[in-house]
């Protein structure tokens, strides 16, 4: 039966527990969400009638967007009702077509084909491609959980085909943990440089529009745009470097060298801040900058004025984004980025470029400096961001598996991702999705990719579950918006994080709970949380014992233990990071709460 058929008079309706504990309301106004279909999430309130969204508006009592909305949030009941929608497991049949199958018959056999090919081929013959979404995070840790709990490193997102190189230069230069983030001080700086992006458009920042309105009244404050065309942004800005396609490169060096070969550099950080610089002076004073120049289709005057702006502002930020990462040499942009930040001393303080955090607490791995996982066809590594997992770029994964190595990707699980549509090369894409010996979608639409797929699974969008949008919004704030469903789920969909758990627990690579567990889980009160985690990182060594990965372990213990008795299992993934942020950032959590909550229990 679908999970919404029956709506019992109340007008309500029970979903799956998986879900939601509590019945969705069918008839509803004022609901609190956020949209899903930019990394700004911006806070909305909608109205629903009988199971669906029938209006959508701005937030104006959020705290973080304000009332902020663009025209895309209010199309979101197009992402949640279309006629691509699943509602039902699909297994593929021998001439093609798809025949729906019960969630148990396509957990069993999913499992079993995954497991047969670990064992004859290893771990590194199983991948993931996906997961997460603009605002829609609950299933990266259990997807995560799921690849380390099956011995794989081979996870390929589009987050990699733009952002990585961002956090690996981070590494490089202030080993930086990759749950940081580097951003441009747009409340305090006196210039701010845009490079690769149309901000009054595509919405980049926090609260875009209003932020550079708020700077263009300011009188101690310039704007200079940087971009082969002119833009929404360049327009009003106070300067426009309108540089020659893909030459970004030439004229941050151009930049670096006027600023070395002119000694503008703040002397005072680099000697107390860095090392190093000697090594970069001797290179940056043999540049040609007029040379750069004329890379860049510029006079050398415009290059160069603008290096000393930059340098003489009391405080100067660059803020980036596409298309300057995507751009060549984007790996050498962005370092050339935190160079000039560095050199002019705008790195860590108010009006420069400094780190943000975000929910995740900022932790480095003791192994961030050995030998990367790498591609086995191209030899390229994988970049530790957003949390301690590496990524790869999904570009290199049609020649992982069309490879003759022995240890090639052989079974693929593709969910939140459409890579036919998303990533470049479809017609590649098409020849390793052929010679792939399991292809599993999991994806709320039946998509391009999905018509390909041995086995399809449905899983709810981000309006009919409990999710999070954890992106980095401001300064120092560290904003989460956590979210009930204000919809029912279509059909038998079933969360991502519950898809994962049953493969993993019919494949072996968990074991059930320990009754003792379970029975010190039922209070459901912080002291009862507080002794399960104590009393599971004890239990934990007799799995670990026998091979099982002991973090995914105890994830699927709390899973099946304290999910229960929250309002849906996979918010113990939220509970897991909010004591991780009371035990390593307790200072912090304290200021916030206030000091009477420090003798409290941790969980």
């Amino acid at each position: 039966m679908s999970q919404s058929a029956a709506a019992p008079a109340n007008g309500s309706v029970a979903v799956d527990p998986s879900i939601s504990r509590t019945p969705i309301e069918l008839n509803a106004t004022d609901q609190p969400t956020v949209c899903v279909l930019c990394s700004h999430n911006c806070a909305l309130r909608v109205d629903v009638e009988d199971g669906h969204i029938t209006a959508v508006r701005a937030d104006k009592n959020s705290a973080i967007t304000q009332g902020y909305i663009c025209n895309k949030g209010v199309t979101i009941t197009e992402y949640i009702d279309h006629g691509q929608r699943l509602e039902q497991p699909l297994r593929r049949r021998d001439d093609g077509s798809f025949e729906p199958v019960d969630w148990d018959t396509a957990i069993t056999e999913i499992a079993a084909k995954i497991k047969g090919l670990i064992d004859e081929h290893g771990p590194r013959s199983l991948a993931l491609a996906g997961i997460g979404g603009q605002g829609n995070h609950m299933d990266a840790p259990y997807g995560t959980a799921f690849l380390r709990a099956c011995g794989s490193r081979r996870w390929f997102n589009a987050y990699a085909q733009e952002k990585t190189q961002h956090h690996l230069i981070d590494s490089w230069m202030f080993d930086a943990s990759p749950a940081a983030f580097l951003h441009a001080g747009a409340e305090h700086t006196n210039l701010m440089v845009v490079m690769g992006t149309n901000p009054k458009v595509s919405h980049r920042g926090h609260r875009a529009v209003e932020t550079f309105k708020e700077m263009a009244k300011r009188d101690d404050c310039r704007v200079v745009v940087v971009d082969p065309r002119q833009t929404e942004t360049s327009r009003s800005a106070d300067a426009h470097v309108q540089l020659r396609p893909g030459t970004d490169a030439y004229l941050l060096t151009g930049m670096a060298a006027t600023i070395v070969q002119n000694e503008l550099f703040d002397t005072a950080f680099l000697e107390h801040k860095t090392e190093g610089f000697d090594t970069v002076r001797d290179l940056l004073s043999r540049v040609d900058v007029a040379e750069m120049a004329g890379r860049c289709g510029i006079e050398a005057g415009q290059l160069t004025g603008l290096a000393e702006d930059f340098a003489k502002a009391p405080a100067a930020s660059v803020m980036f984004d596409l298309g300057v990462e995507q751009a060549p040499f984007s790996t050498l942009i962005s370092y050339l980025i935190r160079l000039v930040a560095c050199l002019t001393g705008n790195i860590g303080q108010p009006g420069g470029n400094h780190f943000i955090e975000t929910f995740l607490p900022p932790t480095l791995s003791a192994g961030r400096h050995e030998e990367p996982e790498r591609a086995l066809a191209s030899g390229i590594q994988s970049i530790r961001a957003l949390g301690n997992f590496g990524m790869f770029s999904p570009t290199l994964l049609p020649e992982e598996v069309l490879s003759d190595h022995p240890e090639r990707i052989r079974s693929l699980i593709v969910e939140g991702s459409n890579p036919l549509i998303s990533y470049s090369d479809t017609k590649r894409w098409r020849e390793a999705f052929d010679r792939l010996d399991l292809l599993v979608v999991i994806d709320p639409a039946f998509t391009e990719s999905a018509r390909m797929a041995d086995y399809v699974l449905p899983v709810p969008v981000g309006y009919e579950k409990w999710e999070i949008a954890q992106f980095p919004k401001r300064h120092p704030q560290i904003d989460v918006q956590l979210r009930p469903p204000v919809v029912p789920a279509r059909g038998q969909s079933l969360p991502e994080a519950e898809i994962y758990m049953r493969i993993l627990e019919a494949m072996g690579r968990v074991e059930p709970p320990p009754e003792e567990l379970d029975s010190i889980a039922e209070p459901g009160t912080p002291e009862s949380r507080t002794e399960w985690m104590s009393k599971a990182l004890e239990l934990v060594a007799g799995p670990a014992s026998r091979g099982i990965d002991a973090e995914t372990q105890v994830i699927a213990w709390a899973y099946r233990t304290i999910g229960r008795r929250m309002p849906a299992p996979s918010l113990v993934a939220i509970w897991a990071l909010c004591h991780a942020n009371a035990n390593g950032r307790r200072d912090d959590v304290l200021r916030v709460l206030g000091q009477h909550w420090g003798d409290r229990p941790v969980s």
